[in-house]
């Protein structure tokens, strides 16, 4: 089936772990290829990746030329396995080394504890057993990302509370979690990201290590590109190298039986440096539109958008119709100046993502008899708040918002207390 521009990825990164691991390591240091083998290995696991695509490889200069600021959308937890399998399929003349920060929380038990530890441990009774527990499992992700060259950057409101109370509530549980008090922690912070930004500076320009950072600095949104950080534009300034924006997309309404979820990521072109500071915010403000339309359609947000159009018209939807709508948002798609995903050309793919939608999230969030599709609303409002602000039909809408004027939906009533309104209508 056609997929052009789009090329996958797994071959590419198998034959890299397997034929070409050698001479990476030679090219790199055994570090990173071992990290990025071991996260090879496990990226298809269920509930995980069912395939990566890839478009614009050949924007990455060779390793003989300045390597370059990467970029990278920021949209859940499987980002870690879709960025393993875009870096480790990279040609090997292509295979620059790397150097990033990351969340601090990670380097910390912070990470565990708030993403990982249930909700009832999280309170006066338990929070010393589960601190504790966050810390010795930190001790992984800090191993592993230190081989990945990574460095820890603290977020104010997320990895460092914005109040001693905030820090030592159950919620964070400071103390037991970093084995330190606020005041301590708040000083090492600043200190450890401060020494962070020089330290990967240091590495772009001694080592010529490609500096990769997700700019959005979280994940935890209503699925459009939010506001980037300025730190991409300020490294790229100082050291003069060119950023390569690159964005995900998942198939996230059609798993497949396993949970697992296709990605494409979509490589655009290098941008060149800022003049200079004052250019910052517009810089990155451009980097952001690259990276919002720049997003692949995929049919999971086609499929979303034609069940809130449905939805407007009433709690009670027609299977029939919504196929329709369905069907009829693709051709729009296919017939516009939109990035979308090759396969949806064909007539039987799509009546084969129409059917895993409707066994998958269909069949969930609405009760079905016949041809009448009724919304269980508290099913369908139902989200992961860790990971997301708004709904997942809605999250599917807003990864690809610069689609909405091709829909015919208005943008601005894709929101939470509309979505709201119509299902409990």
């Amino acid at each position: 089936m056609e997929l052009d521009p789009f090329i996958p990825v797994r071959p590419r990164a198998d034959a890299n772990m397997k034929e070409n691991f050698q001479a990476l390591c030679e090219q790199c240091g055994p570090k990173l290829p071992g990290r990025g083998k071991l996260l090879h290995s496990i990226s298809y696991y269920p509930k995980l990746l069912e395939a990566a695509y890839v478009a614009g490889y050949d924007y990455i200069p060779p390793v003989t030329e300045s390597a370059p600021i990467m970029c990278f959308s920021h949209k859940k937890i499987h980002d870690v396995m879709a960025l393993a399998q875009y870096m480790i399929g990279r040609e090997v003349n292509r295979f620059h080394n790397l150097t990033l920060v990351a969340q601090g929380g990670l380097f910390h038990g912070i990470f565990p504890y708030q993403d990982m530890m249930p909700g009832f441990v999280k309170n006066q009774l338990f929070k010393l057993p589960a601190g504790w527990s966050s810390r010795i499992i930190a001790r992984y992700f800090r191993g592993l990302f230190e081989d990945l060259n990574a460095y820890p950057v603290y977020r104010d409101g997320s990895d460092l509370p914005t109040s001693e109370a905030e820090y030592k509530h159950p919620r964070f549980a400071g103390p037991q979690v970093t084995g330190m008090s606020y005041q301590d922690f708040h000083r090492y912070t600043r200190k450890q990201t401060a020494k962070s930004v020089l330290q990967v500076q240091r590495e772009m320009e001694e080592k010529n290590r490609s500096f990769v950072i997700l700019p959005e600095g979280r994940y935890c949104h209503d699925g459009r590109i939010s506001e980037l950080l300025d730190l991409a534009a300020y490294a790229s300034h100082r050291k003069s190298r060119p950023i390569i924006y690159t964005t995900l997309s998942y198939e996230e309404l059609c798993p497949d039986a396993l949970g697992k979820i296709e990605v494409f990521m979509y490589t655009a072109p290098a941008v060149q440096p800022p003049e200079s500071r004052s250019d910052f915010k517009a810089h990155m403000q451009k980097g952001r539109e690259l990276l919002q339309n720049n997003t692949t359609v995929l049919a999971s947000s086609i499929l979303a958008a034609a069940t809130f159009m449905e939805l407007e018209k009433g709690p009670v939807i027609s299977r029939q119709s919504l196929h329709h709508s369905f069907e009829e948002l693709s051709s729009k798609v296919l017939n516009s100046h939109l990035i979308f995903d090759p396969r949806l050309k064909s007539p039987e793919f799509r009546k084969e993502r129409w059917s895993r939608f409707l066994s998958r999230k269909a069949f969930k969030w609405f009760s079905i008899r016949g041809d009448a599709m009724k919304v269980r609303a508290r099913r369908i409002l139902k989200y992961d708040d860790g990971e997301r602000t708004v709904p997942d039909l809605l999250w599917n809408i807003n990864n690809a918002i610069h689609a909405a004027e091709v829909f015919g939906l208005d943008p601005e009533r894709v929101k939470p207390e509309i979505f709201q309104s119509l299902v409990e209508a």
